[in-house]
């Protein structure tokens, strides 16, 4: 195979996989290691029905349509999570990775509510997803 062949392959695989994270088609594991079961729940619906993953990131390239929640388990608390998920217009984050820092272009809705539409057991699963990631 050519230089230029295996670039694209590898390109492919690539895009490939990060399509895949985003449609939640492989088991979710933060690091090495298995999720818990109550968190391995959260990531199931984090990229499915709450469809979190939509617009945060968790171990992608960051630049999303929301705050990417890397390492977000070692900076928020529990009440904090809750309250953003449900009352999430309650604080404005900016994007700081810009050089002149502007609010994210995705407005996110409370998730426990229609159309989402999580329940109080989804949320704390959620929730016990996004404090495994450290």
């Amino acid at each position: 195979m050519s230089k230029k062949t295996v670039v694209i392959v590898f390109l492919l695989s690539i895009v490939l996989g990060v399509v895949a994270l985003r449609l939640g088609l492989f088991p979710a594991t933060s690091g090495s290691r298995s999720l818990s079961r109550p968190a391995g729940a959260g990531a199931e619906i984090f990229y499915g029905k709450g469809r979190c993953g939509i617009c945060h990131t968790i171990g992608i390239v960051r630049g999303g349509k929301c705050p990417s929640l890397d390492g977000a388990g070692s900076r928020l608390m529990k009440a904090f999570i809750y309250e953003a998920m449900t009352a999430p217009s309650a604080y404005i984050r900016l994007d700081f990775s810009l050089a002149e820092p502007k609010e994210y272009s995705a407005k996110m809705p409370a998730v426990n509510v229609v159309p989402i539409g999580l329940t109080e057991e989804e949320m704390e699963q959620v929730i016990l997803f996004i404090q495994e990631q450290k």
